[in-house]
This record gives C-alpha cells, structure tokens and sequence, in this order.
C-alpha cells in the first residue's frame, strides 16, 4: 500500500512540475480534456484526464503497469500532439530511447523520445507524434509496446478496454477546442 501511495504522489507531483498552467476541463461531455492557454507563449493546451491525470495502458510480464498521458499544444503557426509513457521503472533515458509498438496485425512503430536530455533513475517517456503516427494510432489497436531506455527495456501488453480506451483518448485530443 506504501508503495502505491508513493507512486501517486510521484506521479501527481511529477506531472504539476511539467506544467504550472491552470487547467480548466473543456465543455466537451464525451471526452475528459482540459484546456489553458499560455499567455506567455500564445499557445492552446489541451490534455487527457482521468484520475491522477494518466491512463493505464498495459501490464508487463511481472505486473509493472504502464501508464500514458496525451498532450496537445496549439499555436499560429502548428499542432504538436505528445504522449507521456510512465511506468515504476529506474532506467537511463538519453535521445536514442523510444516507445515499440506492435500493432494487433504485428506491425510495427518506434517513437522516439521527444526529450533529448540524460534522464536516469527514470520510467518516464515523452513522444511527440508526426501524422503518420497519428493516422496508425488511430486505425490499428496496440498489441504491446516495449520502453526502450538507454541501459533496458520493458515489454507491456494491453487489453481490449486499454486499447479502446487509447484510441478514444487520442481522438479527443486531436479534436479538443475549447468552448
């Protein structure tokens, strides 16, 4: 009970320091995002909610659960959507470390991460997704994604309610507007 206690707060506490933005949740009933726009930077954010912020998305063989989060950040000029991966690991994550997916069809996807500094003592793994990415994630359901770190890696799979649930998530996200 410690330990999720503590993995609550670690997560809770690590997802506030990423952003001091004050979320409001969108009138959107059917999808759970919230929006804040940043004065400072002149950009429209949206993200996933539910709970502590992040969803689960899959299980390893000893009982480690993964867990994402969606971003979406809008300006003049571009859309950047990101997926936050986080599970209780203590890896090394440098530039080369990515997210593989394998597809219910068994192909496949590699994202790497979109922050290139040395993080290590870490489980935390942020993609920012092309199109591409984008158009597969939302017509194929993961069968399993592998974290690849610096120094390990781990293997989840998913279930059917965690794929559904994915695939929903990043379509509201991609559809989020405020108002």
């Amino acid at each position: 009970m410690k330990k999720i206690i503590l993995v609550l707060i670690f997560l809770n506490i690590h997802f506030c320091c990423f952003s001091q933005l004050k979320f409001k949740r969108t009138t959107d009933t059917e999808c759970k995002i919230e929006y804040a726009f940043d004065e400072f930077r002149k950009t429209e954010n949206y993200q996933t909610i539910s709970g502590f912020y992040f969803k689960d998305f899959g299980k390893s063989s000893d009982r480690i659960k993964l867990i994402y989060n969606m971003k979406k950040v809008s300006d003049s000029n571009s859309t950047r959507i990101y997926i936050f991966f986080e599970s209780l690991l203590n890896e090394c994550r440098t530039k080369n470390s990515y997210a593989h997916l394998i597809f219910e069809d068994d192909s496949d996807m590699k994202l790497l991460t979109s922050n290139k500094d040395i993080d290590c003592g870490t489980g935390f793994l942020p993609v920012k997704l092309d199109d591409e990415s984008i158009e597969l994630l939302i017509t194929k359901k993961v069968k399993s994604i592998r974290l690849q770190f610096d120094d390990d890696y781990k293997d989840f799979k998913t279930n059917d309610k965690e794929k559904e649930s994915f695939i929903r998530n990043l379509n509201c996200i991609i559809n989020a507007r405020n108002g």
